[in-house]
């Protein structure tokens, strides 16, 4: 059964006529276009879709056995006339990625023949679950982010700055062939450590700095996500024991991993072992999530995280503690659930590195 059978199939039992798909991620997952500008009609039979001059050679390119139309102008009524024709009355749509006006225009202009019908989180579903071509995307993103790692972090020298870090990893990962960077990497130093998403600043790397790098490259559409810390020169023994303490955490949490494990028990192991280490307050919320499309999916690795791990869900794991005003530490890999166990894609040695 292909992706988009499977959502006619949960069309059926919802009792839905057709779904607007509109989520660039889930355009990609169910009818493989790259683009960021098109909609994706999903009826029982047939399925279309819709996109602008700028996407419409493209899309013919990458979508099969769906018909492509060309949108000039407003979209909606071209899509009221497919609708009309296909006798639709009950048509879904992704509440969730659509703003309240948005929402609100499209069930104006189809009532009162058309019900518009809010429909949360249905292709994310399918998408919790990785298959093995997604696997394999996974697998060569891990890779590539080790390699642009390792480039980058050859090339660092006291007194760049964090900028100029970040631009040699936006630089390296050109050079390994990646579609793009899953994000704008992230390069902190010294006290900003401490600082879990902060963007790279002017602030040179000093001597007796921890250095936080972040970064994931992109195959694919699918990507990886890792953090590793540099220190420059010695570390010092507060750096030391703050690292051990997230590499324990880390290591912990990967022999624990395995399907059919509470989402939940996941965060509470490791809070628990960087609480035994001294370390009570991590200083954030969650300690992973789901990747995949998207950086951020579900599950969310959190004190309030649901459900269970299952086989096959790829998972971003973030242990780290921040210390403000002194530094912090995190440690993060990409890595897949299994049934006994989980694979750890990306392979790049978790110990403190020193320059």
């Amino acid at each position: 059964m292909t992706r988009v059978q499977r959502l006619q199939q949960r069309l059926a039992w919802e009792q839905l006529d057709a779904i607007l798909i509109t989520h660039p991620s889930n355009l990609r997952y169910l009818c493989n276009f790259s683009g960021t500008t098109g909609f994706l009609l999903v009826r029982r039979q047939p399925v279309d879709f819709f996109t602008d001059h700028r996407y419409i050679d493209q899309a013919n390119v990458e979508l099969t056995h769906i018909d492509v139309h060309l949108v000039t102008g407003d979209p909606l009524p071209l899509l009221a006339r497919h609708l009309r024709s296909g006798k639709v009355k009950r048509l879904g749509c992704e509440a969730d990625h659509l703003s309240f006006n948005q929402y609100k225009q499209l069930a104006q202009f189809f009532a009162p023949e058309i019900t518009l019908v809010p429909c949360s989180g249905w292709v994310e579903q399918f998408r919790l679950l990785k298959d093995e071509t997604e696997q394999a995307y996974l697998r060569q993103a891990a890779a590539l982010t080790d390699q642009v790692f390792q480039a980058s972090v050859e090339r660092i020298t006291p007194g760049m700055t964090e900028r100029e870090l970040a631009l040699e990893i936006v630089y390296q990962c050109r050079q390994t062939g990646a579609e793009r960077l899953a994000f704008p990497p992230m390069v902190t130093s010294g006290f900003r450590t401490a600082l879990p998403h902060a963007s790279p600043s002017a602030k040179p790397l000093e001597t007796g700095d921890f250095v936080l790098i972040d970064l994931g490259c992109v195959v694919q559409g699918y990507a990886a996500d890792m953090t590793r810390m540099v220190v420059l020169g010695t570390p010092s023994m507060w750096q030391t024991e703050v690292h051990q303490a997230v590499l324990d955490a880390q290591r912990w949490a990967n022999t624990a991993i395995c399907a059919g494990k509470p989402v939940k028990a996941v965060d509470t192991l490791i809070r628990q072992i960087m609480a035994d280490a001294g370390y009570p307050d991590v200083g954030c919320p969650t300690v992973g999530h789901g990747i995949g499309l998207e950086l951020h999916e579900a599950p969310d690795i959190s004190v309030t995280g649901t459900g269970h791990l299952q086989q096959g869900m790829a998972l971003a794991l973030e242990p780290g503690v921040y210390l403000r005003g002194r530094g912090g530490v995190r440690i993060e890999n990409t890595l897949l659930v299994q049934d006994q166990s989980v694979e750890l894609l990306t392979q790049t040695p978790m110990e403190l590195i020193s320059i």
